[in-house]
């Protein structure tokens, strides 16, 4: 689930603690902030997931979600 934090009535009551999927970013609207950042494909349980969906050979991100 993605929740857009400017849609939060107090955006400011929440504190970040890493990015994830950060493989699919756009590198111009990415402002470094020192937070740590995860890969889908490096979370076991959704790499799970995708591959149940796509095949074991598949690489969890946006190229095999085009391709299902």
């Amino acid at each position: 689930m993605d929740i857009s934090i400017g849609s939060l009535d107090d955006p400011g009551a929440i504190k970040p603690t890493t990015h994830f999927g950060v493989e699919s970013r756009i590198a111009a609207w990415h402002a470094e902030d020192g937070l740590p950042g995860e890969r889908i494909d490096e979370h076991a349980k959704i790499r799970q997931r995708w591959q149940a969906a796509y095949g074991e050979a598949v690489i969890p991100g946006m190229a095999a979600a085009r391709k299902g």
